[in-house]
Formats: structure tokens, sequence, C-alpha cells
């Protein structure tokens, strides 16, 4: 459908943002948010509604009901996912206590590419449990190389390699990736999340 991959990125963005702001604002109480909705659409919402859509009376009386139990799961397996996010989190930061610096010569043809691409604050390291190439962190980018990989490749494969991760790093994919992780937990229950 949309054959453009950084369009398809901003249209995947959007929608996960919109949802997220969207699924947010319905956690504020409706007596809030009444007045601004009544300026907008002249629309006044019964008190029995806790969400913004005026529901028919025996909806919205069950659902006043079941809101407290429900509100309770969701915070939690909201927080597990948190926790579950910050946990890989402290593991790519222990990886990276395990990683090796390049040799002279590929630190070299690293600053080359780097810059070629205009690219500062990146770091290039090696990996021996890695099993391709990686870009992580977005202020003080690391490129990440697994050990084994680097002696198959000529210089020429090798510059391709970096470029590509460098351009992940100069796009600050890994911020992108990381609210995206962010605002999927958020919206947990939604199906396209």
């Amino acid at each position: 459908f949309v054959r453009s991959a950084r369009l398809r990125v901003r249209i995947w963005g959007g929608f996960l943002a919109w949802a997220v702001a969207a699924w947010v604002l319905l956690w504020v109480p409706a007596r809030e948010i009444q007045p601004v909705l009544a300026a907008v659409h002249s629309v006044s919402l019964p008190s029995t509604a806790r969400l913004h859509l005026a529901m028919p009376e025996p909806w919205a009386s069950y659902i006043a009901r079941l809101s407290p139990a429900v509100a309770v799961l969701y915070f939690l397996f909201f927080l597990i996912s948190v926790l579950y996010l910050f946990f890989e989190s402290r593991r790519l930061k222990s990886t990276l206590r395990r990683t090796l610096p390049p040799s002279p010569q590929l630190q070299i043809c690293f600053e080359r590419v780097c810059t070629e691409l205009h690219v500062r604050r990146c770091e290039l390291r090696l990996s021996a449990g890695l099993r391709s190439p990686a870009t992580c962190y977005w202020w003080r980018s690391h490129v990440l190389l697994p050990l084994e990989l680097v002696p198959h490749l000529n210089s020429d494969q090798l510059e391709d390699v970096l470029r590509h991760e460098l351009f992940h790093g100069r796009q600050h994919d890994y911020l992108g990736d990381r609210l995206a992780a962010l605002g999927c937990r958020v919206v947990f229950f939604h199906p396209l999340a």
C-alpha cells in the first residue's frame, strides 16, 4: 500500500501517538473535560458517564461498577510490561560492558564513515554474542558489530554495514523504537498496537 518505509513509520507513529493520547484523555474525569466539550461541541454529559462518551444508562452504571477493577488490572499489566522494558534496558547495558573495542584499522574506517555522514557522538564496539549488527542509544549512539562477522567482510562491505548502522543512529531510530515500545505498553490491549 505505502511503498516508502519512512512514510509507513510516520503513519504508524502518528497512529500510535493518537491512540496513546486518546487513551490517556479517557482517564481524565468527565467533569474536567465537560466544559471543554460543551464549549466546542455544545454537548453535555450525563452525571453517570465516567468516560467522554455518553452511554445508555444500563451500560453507564455497569461500567461505573466495573471500572475500578479494570483500572487495577490495566495498571498491573502496564507496570509489569514497563518493568520488563526496564530489565531489557539493564540487560543491554550489561551486554555493552562485555563488548570489545575495535582494532585501530576498523576504528579508522568507522571514523571515516562517521565523518562522511556527519555523525558525532557515536562509538563502535564488537560483541561476541551478537548475531547481527545493531545500533543502540540515541544521545551517544553505539554501533555494535558481531565479533565473528568482521573477519568475513572486505573493506567495502564493512563500510556498507557501518553506513547502514550509522544511518540508524543519525535518524535516532533507537529513540523512536523506545518511544514506540512505551506507547505499545500504554495501549497494549489495542489489536493494532
